[in-house]
């Protein structure tokens, strides 16, 4: 099916071979578009689905190749259960651009890997052959809280996915349980993965997997709990480009790693029926109570180098301990990040954040400030089971309904590690992309408050405030070199006082020598000196009804054209929310009139040619004469017009129209318009017609003598005439015999 629905559904207490909610069939035999289920689009959403079970691949939902851009989200998988893999949710086979959103996954279990979610390439047939790999995948705003695998990935399970992109965003993912690598989350054969602004909190590993192997001494040594990787296999290594890392190293950007346990497992060498033999997580039935805390790295079997991006763990080798004194030390090497105790925080340049030995924040609340951590704990005694079979059933206690944990942050949270200590990007090197921090948070809340946190809750408990700005100079025309004061007033309507608002006033580029003053109503703050040169930018604080007022004084440059556009800015504090931002910006628009413009001429005959003899009305010729100013000039008052003599011509007299705005100096006259002072506006014309007759009978007695006639029109004083060239004209009429 394509573009289906299952949505606002309670599916409960229900079973089947892959899953409960099953979208196709894994394994279809034949080419790649044979093997597609074809089921484009899906829509899952707002469903409960509970205590639900799958025997192969899934639990409660399946979603199987060729389920393009699928949609899950705002739903809550609780208690579902898969004999295989995905326990809540399970994608396998390749699927593109799925989308895996604002659900709430909790009490999930998958038998063997990723207890919530489960993201795989289809295994082939072939083993020779490399997995097709999930296509990409984004997971983002989920909740997975006190899921268990019984292998690897307790919250989420990447396994042979292969390069696609796939990106895990604003997820808390706590309390989660793998018996073997990656309590949180888990990568093999996934190489194109990007963590950002994750919570990946107090996730635990056990040892006790039965691919957990053991040392000589009967130890089964721990395993990274927060986010493990694996090696690649060589067939996808192959694939990649060279000097690529050997391993699925994943990009993080912004995420939390707090109080991640890996716990070692060895059976007591005496029987001791109350003595967890699971050790390092801080469970009460535990012998030692030294807790191992390992947030990232990558599985030591590897044999590779715990060098996540940005992340800077050691090289390691297998946990080793003193086999005399295991029991009471557990000391393993330097792979993990240290023991018990209190500890701090630090970032490394990814701005990711993990544990560092000797602080002083609370081990308890993970030294962040969430609201309700709890410690997920397990114990695994050995009445419960035939130890020459396996390890004891592991028993999951210290979790009630009621206290299911809550890591959104607090209003209380420590600034020095997460809020408002995130960052916006991040270049991140082999594999290279440069990663950015979501625009949105676990609940879909803007990101950023201000500045970004770290992990998945973005902690935005603002005053409401209305900033509003204001900018004039007074004038919507100046001219190069003119005198502006402008007046930028910011005011704050409330309801609470406006604490560091950015106000901003970049000079425009046509201005120079600026200088201004502030001034500021009672309990408001100019953020700085009262006086300064150049462009504006303060952070100021205005109570309920106050204003805050910049006056500031520039001269239009002598080389200024076209328009000037002053732009103030304010932008509420960090700890504030703006209530209305249309009118946070205020603009100022001059258009700059040029001092002068183009004034021209032109001037033609009704006649070519005259005869030397005859009578008056024959030898009589009539000039029109057309003044001009160009568009977007100054007005040209007080022009003068000049018509010039011509030998053997007498003017008998001239009239003059002008347009809308122009000015003549008179509308007619006799003889010739000499020394007429005219106005003439932008676009404006001023037009003469001169009546003048040839002398009879024209002197001297040569035919087809030209009679030349010229004009002259001369700009006003203070007016620049950008062609002075055009400011005559000549007009020539031939005598004939």
């Amino acid at each position: 099916v394509r573009d289906f629905a299952i949505t606002n559904n309670q599916i409960q207490s229900n079973g089947g071979t892959y899953g409960t909610v099953r979208i196709g069939t894994p394994d279809l035999p034949g080419n790649a578009n044979a093997t597609s289920n074809h089921n484009d689009r899906v829509n899952i959403a707002n469903n409960r689905l509970v205590a639900n079970a799958g025997t192969n691949l899934a639990g409660a939902l399946g979603l199987f190749a060729g389920s393009n851009n699928y949609t899950v989200t705002g739903n809550d998988f609780c208690g579902n259960f898969s004999a295989e893999y995905g326990g809540a949710i399970s994608h396998y086979g390749r699927s593109d651009n799925g989308n895996i959103t604002r659900n709430r996954i909790y009490y999930n279990q998958g038998y063997d890997e990723g207890g919530g979610v489960f993201v795989a390439g289809a295994l082939p047939a072939n083993n020779l052959q490399l997995s097709p790999g999930a296509g990409t995948v984004t997971i983002d705003g989920n909740t997975l809280i006190s899921n268990q695998s019984n292998d690897d990935g307790g919250g989420l399970r990447f396994l042979m996915a292969g390069n696609f992109a796939e990106l895990v965003e604003n997820n808390i993912i706590a309390n989660n349980l793998s018996t073997h690598e990656g309590g949180g989350v888990a990568l093999d054969d996934s190489t194109n993965v990007t963590l950002v602004n994750n919570t990946i909190v107090k996730n635990i590993t056990t040892a006790t997997a039965a691919t957990n192997g053991a040392l000589a001494d009967g130890i089964k040594p721990a395993n990274p709990a927060g986010v493990s990787s694996g090696g690649n296999s060589t067939l996808l290594q192959n694939t990649l480009p060279n000097n690529s890392p050997n391993w699925s190293k994943p990009r993080l950007l912004n995420n939390i790693f707090a109080d991640n346990r890996a716990g070692w497992a060895v059976l007591p060498s005496v029987i001791n029926f109350n003595e967890s033999a699971i050790h390092g997580i801080g469970d009460s039935t535990d012998s030692v109570t030294t807790i191992q805390r390992w947030d990232v790295g990558v599985s030591s079997s590897a044999g590779l180098c715990n060098a996540f991006d940005r992340i800077s763990n050691t090289c390691g080798s297998p946990f080793s301990f003193d086999g005399a004194s295991n029991t009471t030390n557990a000391l393993a090497t330097a792979d993990l990040q240290h023991a018990d105790g209190a500890y701090s925080y630090v970032a490394d340049a990814g701005n990711n954040i993990s544990p560092a030995v000797n602080g002083t924040a609370s081990v308890a609340n993970g030294g962040i400030g969430f609201v309700n951590p709890q410690d997920f704990l397990v114990d695994s005694l050995m009445w419960r089971a035939n130890t020459n079979v396996s390890f004891p059933v592991l028993v999951a206690h210290m979790v009630p309904v009621n206290l299911l944990a809550n890591y959104h942050l607090t209003t209380s949270s420590s600034p020095t590690w997460a809020v408002n200590s995130g960052v916006p990007s991040y270049i991140a090197s082999q594999p290279s992309a440069t990663i950015m921090a979501p625009n949105h948070d676990v609940d879909n809340d803007s990101r950023p408050s201000g500045a970004y946190e770290r992990g998945a809750d973005e902690l935005f408990v603002p005053s409401s405030v209305d900033l509003g700005v204001t900018l004039t100079d007074g004038v919507t025309t100046t001219t190069p070199g003119a005198a502006l004061t402008y007046t930028l007033v910011v005011s704050n309507a409330g309801p609470n006082t406006a604490t560091n608002a950015q106000l901003t006033d970049v000079v425009p580029s046509q201005l120079q020598n600026v200088t201004w003053t502030c001034a500021a109503t009672v309990g408001a703050s100019c953020g700085g000196a009262t006086t300064g040169t150049g462009d504006i930018a303060r952070l100021v604080t205005i109570p309920v009804g106050g204003t805050v007022t910049f006056t500031s004084h520039a001269t239009v440059r002598s080389t200024a054209t076209g328009t000037i556009a002053n732009t103030a800015t304010v932008t509420r504090g960090a700890a504030d929310l703006e209530v209305n931002t249309t009118n946070n910006t205020a603009t100022d628009t001059d258009t700059i009139q040029v001092v002068g413009g183009d004034l021209a001429v032109t001037k033609s005959a009704n006649k070519a040619t005259v005869p030397r003899t005859g009578t008056a009305v024959a030898r009589t010729v009539l000039y029109t004469v057309v003044l001009t100013n160009s568009a977007g000039a100054n007005t040209a008052t007080g022009a003068t017009f000049n018509e010039g003599a011509a030998f053997g011509l007498t003017f008998n007299s001239w009239t003059c129209t002008a347009t809308a705005g122009s000015s003549c100096g008179g509308a007619s006259g006799t003889g010739a318009p000499t020394n007429r002072s005219v106005t003439i506006p932008a676009a404006g014309t001023v037009t003469f017609t001169v009546s003048a007759t040839l002398t009879n009978p024209f002197y001297p007695f040569i035919a087809n003598w030209p009679v030349i006639n010229r004009v002259t029109l001369a700009a006003p004083s203070g007016f620049t005439d950008a062609t002075p060239s055009n400011n005559a004209a000549t007009s020539t009429v031939t005598v004939t015999a």
